[in-house]
């Protein structure tokens, strides 16, 4: 990239003498669950989540071309838009069964107000029955 000119010179003698070598998470099977949990730790602090068997077991089965961002992401949605206290397989899923303008519109609640209400988008989320 140095080469091609898309890359600092200055940035990669600065990083080159400590290379990290990280493998994705599809190499990384085992790491995938407790990464999940403690990442659904993080996100649900005010109303803690666990992660199901099931949903255990879907994880561990998923590519995650988009690696550990990829992984928080789904987490991150299943925590705001499911008032379930555990995380089932359908929750994580990208096909959620509801139109992407309400899926962003209930992101945007929920970040501009997690404070002022934190159960203020309960009304407008799929219950578990409708999934």
């Amino acid at each position: 990239m140095v080469e091609a000119g898309t890359f600092r010179q200055d940035l990669y003698y600065r990083i080159s003498p400590f290379p990290i070598l990280l493998p994705s998470l599809a190499e990384r099977r085992a790491d995938i669950v407790p990464l999940a949990r403690r990442l659904l730790q993080q996100l649900s602090q005010d109303r803690p989540r666990v992660l199901s068997a099931a949903s255990c077991d879907w994880l561990e089965q998923q590519q995650f071309p988009g690696n550990i961002r990829e992984l928080r992401n789904r987490l991150e949605r299943a925590t705001i838009l499911w008032d379930d206290r555990e995380i089932e397989p359908r929750h994580l899923t990208k096909q959620l069964g509801i139109s992407e303008r309400t899926l962003y519109r209930k992101l945007a609640n929920a970040r501009s107000n997690p404070q002022d209400n934190p159960d203020a988008t309960t009304a407008d989320k799929p219950s578990s029955a409708e999934h």
